[in-house]
């Protein structure tokens, strides 16, 4: 059967979603410059190769994919015009837009998507490659069957397939097998694609540049180019947001965010974000303490998160109903169940448990701000300072980043019995959330709690193969829900993605943070 649903949204993000000009917008300079700022400079612009977040701030602009992602992580035909998905499921026929190119000149075809796609398939792809098996790994076969169809068979029916073909700032993103075959060692610092912009220059440490491609096949962008520019200081990058020298700044840390709000001219986008804090119970079935239920839940309507939330991050954090962010699928399911705030339940759990006058562990965490926790270990001070308050004690370890990774990853755990540290989903797809309670993750893996339920297992599978992204979103809600229930750890909130723009910028809070960064519609005044 023909979906169609995302090629409605594909000609609205064309030609624009409100059809409405105001008086404003139309002073905008149709060939202005985009000022974005970076930390560090990309460690790859081949897209294949690109995980970090200094890689993708550009690889996103260069290419397309089959399908792309609208802010709010919906679906909109890109490359690709349509497609037909079989009644098994395993079947995914694309039918490709005619007369797609590439910055070069060079077309793309189905041709060249079979390259692209033969070049990152797992059985051929490097070890550098390092969203191969992400994106590709239920793949069973692929072929462009003509110049404009692209056919391709699943091992098994994959909810999560055509949502991760939206990844075109990782492997997904099409590159010119042309530009590529003429100069291999050299397309890294070369690029072509055939995204909104195309490259320009890189030089180490100041800038990438990138050009209005005038060709690109959903409508040319409505400024004349990006130009990333390298700023490690964060004091440095939020000064050139208030005086005008750049125009979009991601990612802001939550002292940046209060100091830009109060700066004349500079408008502050927030968006949900895609990440979860967590308090997990560390591999519990094996800790004296935490195997019982009684004392997990303890711990967890001792919490006032609303209060906590509020003091220490202002609208910076939220409070959770559930692992699943409200941005992603199902994170706004009306029928989750999360423990609240309740010290009296608490104390009785306690009794319960046989420790009626409390308990103590240790807690290990990080001292960094991050995404989902701009205060960085002032979080596990203040889950201190509340616990004790019901006479449970919690030891607090806390270390540097790159020694607590290494710690949290360690098998067995040793030294902790709670672990405080969160997630920020790679991708748009919510088994990239859930999938920290999987069975697959015990043992060194991201499932820190050792959570290993069978229900919770078997609804989290048969999400991941669902026929429908409705049937797989009940079934994700329906996982998250087993997990507030179980309490192998304790969701304590989702930090919000901010994004700041300066006075120049027309149009910003339509179109910038969620998921796609739809660049190409920001106008800038004249």
């Amino acid at each position: 059967m023909r979906k169609t649903l995302a090629l409605i949204l594909a000609v609205l993000m064309v030609f624009g979603l409100s059809g409405v000009v105001s008086a404003e917008e139309e002073a905008y300079n149709p060939d202005a410059i985009i000022y974005e700022t970076s930390t560090d400079d990309p460690t790859h612009l081949d897209p294949a190769l690109a995980t970090d977040g200094q890689s993708t701030v550009v690889t996103q602009l260069l290419y397309s994919a089959l399908v792309g992602y609208n802010k709010d992580g919906s679906l909109y035909m890109d490359v690709a015009e349509s497609y037909d998905v079989s009644e098994d499921g395993l079947t995914y026929t694309f039918h490709i837009r005619d007369g797609v190119k590439f910055h070069d000149g060079t077309p793309c075809d189905a041709e060249a998507i079979e390259w692209n796609w033969n070049r990152v398939f797992p059985a051929n792809a490097t070890p550098d490659m390092t969203y191969s098996s992400v994106l590709f790994g239920n793949v069973e076969s692929f072929e462009a069957t003509d110049p404009l169809t692209f056919v391709v068979k699943l091992k098994s029916q994959d909810s999560t397939f055509l949502t991760l073909q939206g990844s075109s700032s990782l492997a997904a993103g099409l590159i010119s097998p042309t530009a590529y075959e003429a100069d291999p060692e050299g397309f890294d610092r070369n690029p072509v694609g055939c995204g909104p912009y195309k490259f320009q220059e890189w030089q180490s440490g100041q800038y990438v540049s990138l050009v209005r491609y005038d060709d690109y096949h959903l409508g040319k962008a409505v400024n004349g180019g990006v130009v990333v520019r390298i700023i490690p200081e964060s004091a440095t990058a939020v000064s050139e947001v208030m005086t005008g020298g750049v125009d979009v700044k991601t990612d802001l840390a939550a002292d940046q965010v209060d100091l830009l709000k109060g700066a004349e001219g500079v408008n502050v986008i927030t968006v949900p974000g895609k990440n979860l804090s967590i308090l997990s119970f560390a591999d519990y079935e094996k800790n004296e303490l935490f195997k019982d239920i009684r004392l997990r839940q303890a711990v967890c309507y001792a919490l006032d998160m609303d209060t906590i939330n509020q003091a220490l991050y202002g609208d910076a954090l939220v409070s959770a109903k559930s692992a699943i962010p409200v941005i992603m699928q199902a994170g706004d399911w009306d029928g989750y169940e999360p423990i609240g705030y309740d010290v009296e339940k608490a104390k009785e759990l306690m009794a319960e448990a046989g420790y009626p006058d409390g308990f103590e562990f240790t807690c290990l965490t990080y001292n960094v701000a991050k995404s989902y926790n701009p205060a960085g270990e002032q979080l596990a001070v203040q889950l201190q300072a509340e616990l004790a308050k019901v006479g449970i004690t919690m030891n607090i370890e806390i270390l540097p980043w790159a020694e607590f990774t290494e710690r949290m990853y360690a098998d067995p755990v040793e030294g902790y019995d709670v672990l405080l540290h969160g997630w920020g989903a790679d991708y748009n797809d919510t088994s990239n959330i859930l999938f920290l309670f999987s069975d697959d993750e015990i043992g060194g893996g991201a499932n820190h709690s050792g959570y290993n339920d069978p229900e919770f297992n078997e609804l989290f599978d048969a999400a991941k193969a669902a026929s429908s992204y409705e049937e797989a979103g009940e079934l994700y809600a329906q996982a998250a829900q087993k997990i507030n229930e179980d309490v192998p750890a304790y969701i304590l909130g989702h930090g919000n993605d901010y994004v700041a723009t300066s006075a120049a910028i027309l149009n910003g809070d339509e179109y910038l943070g969620g998921w796609g960064n739809q660049i190409r519609f920001i106008k800038k005044a004249a």
